[in-house]
């Protein structure tokens, strides 16, 4: 099953996604941070997760910094990255930085559904279960961006 690590600093809006994630069949959110320290925390505690969900804005630092932080200690581990910015230069400098998918939560549903439609579909076989509708955008991105359905090692 593969692990969410959530890295959001508006309290409303990260818990709303990780509801959102958890109650996903085959996803489950293992950390939570509301600043750039406590992701630091987490990753120093040596739980493994699979992708992560990183706000651009946090309230000690720029998420940027965090995707070097984990691409050293986690090497492979894809990361999306959350912003309110709707300026087209932060979502190009988080891609520069090493972030996979660039998500705006500015952005309405059908806006991220066509913008993750070249990276979503890779896991979405995974999708075992029938349901009445479809994923929610978000959740498509974290499958797609997901390397594969089992876990990765524990670092």
């Amino acid at each position: 099953m593969p692990r969410v690590l959530l890295v959001e600093d508006h309290r409303a809006f990260g818990e709303a996604l990780a509801f959102l994630l958890d109650r996903e069949p085959g996803l489950r959110v293992v950390g939570r941070a509301g600043s750039a320290a406590e992701c630091r925390r987490f990753l120093s505690g040596g739980e493994g997760f699979d992708v992560a969900m990183v706000d651009l804005y946090l309230p000690d630092g720029e998420g940027i910094g965090l995707i070097d932080e984990m691409r050293e200690t986690r090497p492979g581990v894809p990361v999306a990255v959350l912003t309110v910015s709707v300026d087209p230069a932060d979502h190009a400098r988080a891609k520069e930085a090493g972030a996979d998918e660039v998500l705006s939560k500015a952005a309405d549903l059908v806006e991220i559904g066509r913008h993750d439609r070249t990276v979503r579909g890779r896991l979405e076989p995974l999708f075992t279960q029938p349901r009445r509708r479809g994923p929610t955008a978000s959740v498509r991105v974290i499958w797609s961006l997901v390397p594969a359905a089992t876990p990765s090692p524990v670092p």
